[in-house]
């Protein structure tokens, strides 16, 4: 994404969760309230159906 000219890209920052290797603080939720997204990548430990689901209930909130 790097070397493309036509793509903006946009990293919302945190704390490092070490296991989890992911960056999260409570205060990016009120930033992507914000922002209207053409492509979103979102990751968890499992989708389906009935829902997404984490191993551990920190990192779902």
């Amino acid at each position: 994404m790097a070397v493309k000219s036509d793509v903006t890209l946009r990293v919302l920052g945190g704390k490092l969760n070490h296991h989890g290797r992911f960056f999260f603080q409570p205060e990016n939720l009120a930033q992507l309230s914000r922002i209207a997204f053409d492509a979103a990548f979102i990751g968890a430990t499992a989708m389906s159906r009935n829902g997404v689901y984490f191993p551990y209930a920190d990192d779902a909130t």
